[in-house]
């Protein structure tokens, strides 16, 4: 009875060790795409580079090759040495239709040089996932992050990021809408008006502020300046070089395949020469102490602003009657001693006469 059983249990078992080995076979052989998204790009910053001790941009271009949608939240996650994560992860919702690709950014801050390695993690308890590359210039696991201006060529939204000539090109929709991520960005070359929306335009305009530098080219079709709308009409001056903040703003008569790294270089010290010959030929005059009513005169409603001001204040100063009330002070104390002690001691003796 036993040996019939075990006769029967051998091909069940058999069945099963085949059933899974062809499971097994089938699913190797089944790519891997059909399961997770792919990432078929990876740029690191604006010039593909990891700068130290700032906020960088990392734009991943993901693709969903299976039918249906995918409407996960991704988890950008720093790797140790041994592949194991470490810091708090970076979370973001993406949604792809099927079939479909779309550039997703992350802002992870980069400390130093030994912390480059990253991996983007998806699916339940973000256990899916694949390991980011690195930029080119940073393979060198010994090598140290980049520290060279990062100059790029701002490329409309269909553009790829390649380099054209001595420059990278940037596509427009990848532009931070967060200055807080453009840190990384030194110097940017336009030769058109970018399609942005309010955030991105605050953005740029922001960075240009805090001391960017704008090389800004002419339309390649006209030839004319490019006119700037919105908040970004501070760019349509007509002058050589102009200053927007701390940042400048240099117009080129070059075309595209001209602009090099010495181009950009010597423009750029020319005019700060231009400006330090101005401070020494021209020294700030020193301005003297001006009262609140003289700075209000040059403008013609300063006059009533200020009286206005005056007349507030005045009404807030009190008028009092100082030695009145020093007199009142004096008084009050007498009255309490010995007045108060005087007038008990009396009550006392008043009191005896009458027992």
């Amino acid at each position: 009875m036993k040996y019939r059983f075990t006769s029967i249990l051998h091909p069940i078992t058999g069945n099963i060790k085949l059933r899974f080995i062809v499971g097994i076979f089938l699913l190797l052989l089944l790519p891997g795409s059909v399961f997770a998204i792919d990432i078929e790009e990876v740029v690191w910053g604006f010039n593909n580079q990891q700068t130290r001790n700032q906020c960088i941009p990392v734009s991943i271009l993901l693709r969903n090759n299976t039918p249906e949608a995918f409407d996960e939240p991704l988890q950008l996650n720093r790797l140790q040495f041994d592949g194991s994560r470490v810091g708090a992860p970076l979370v973001r919702k993406v949604f792809l239709a099927p079939f479909t690709s779309q550039w997703v950014q992350f802002y992870p801050y980069i400390s130093n040089s030994y912390q480059t390695d990253w991996s983007l993690n998806w699916g339940p308890g973000f256990l899916s996932g694949k390991k980011l590359t690195r930029a080119e210039n940073n393979s060198n696991p010994n090598s140290e992050l980049s520290d060279v201006r990062s100059r790029i060529i701002l490329s409309r939204s269909d553009g790829i990021i390649r380099k054209v000539g001595h420059f990278k090109q940037f596509p427009e929709e990848l532009f931070p809408p967060s200055v807080t991520a453009t840190d990384s960005l030194d110097e940017i070359i336009i030769g058109h008006v970018p399609r942005w929306d309010a955030a991105r335009k605050v953005s740029f305009m922001d960075w240009l502020y805090q001391g960017g530098v704008v090389h800004l080219l002419p339309d390649d079709p006209t030839g004319e300046n490019l006119i700037f709308t919105t908040s970004m009409v501070e760019l349509n001056s007509p002058l050589e070089f102009f200053r927007i903040g701390e940042g400048l703003v240099i117009r080129h008569n070059l075309k595209l395949s001209q602009m090099t790294d010495n181009v950009l270089i010597t423009a750029v010290n020319k005019i700060h020469e231009r400006e330090a010959e101005n401070i020494l030929n021209h020294p700030p005059e020193v301005k003297q102490s001006k009262t609140v009513s003289s700075q209000y005169n040059n403008n013609g409603y300063g006059d009533i602003n200020y009286n206005l001001l005056h007349e507030l204040t005045e009404l807030t100063h009190p008028d009092h009657n100082w030695p009145l009330i020093y007199l009142m002070s004096l008084l009050y104390l007498f009255m309490i001693y010995p007045g108060c002690f005087l007038f008990h001691k009396r009550q006392k003796n008043s009191r005896y006469r009458n027992t």
